[in-house]
């Protein structure tokens, strides 16, 4: 952690969202999130806040689903699901 002098104003810091969805229903996928550098209520140029502390913005997820367990559904006989996961 920086020490930084910000005056007057609050120091700009960095701001994140809620994880979106993994990106696929099966097997591993990605999920994002916003990062924004803020001050004072507004976004501000992501130079002004420390690159050393600024979250992650993508990470891997991983369903409780097998895409081949997936595969194996063929839409007539739906195969014991829980048998997959």
């Amino acid at each position: 952690t920086t020490e930084r002098q910000c005056a007057i104003d609050e120091c700009p810091g960095w701001e994140k969202g809620e994880w979106s969805q993994c990106s696929v229903t099966c097997d591993k996928g990605i999920r994002k999130r916003m990062v924004e550098c803020r001050q004072n209520g507004g976004r501000v140029e992501p130079t002004l806040c420390p690159v050393d502390e600024k979250p992650t913005e993508k990470q891997s997820c991983y369903t409780d689903v097998s895409c081949k367990a997936v595969k194996a559904f063929d839409g007539t006989n739906l195969l014991n699901y829980d048998r997959y996961r």
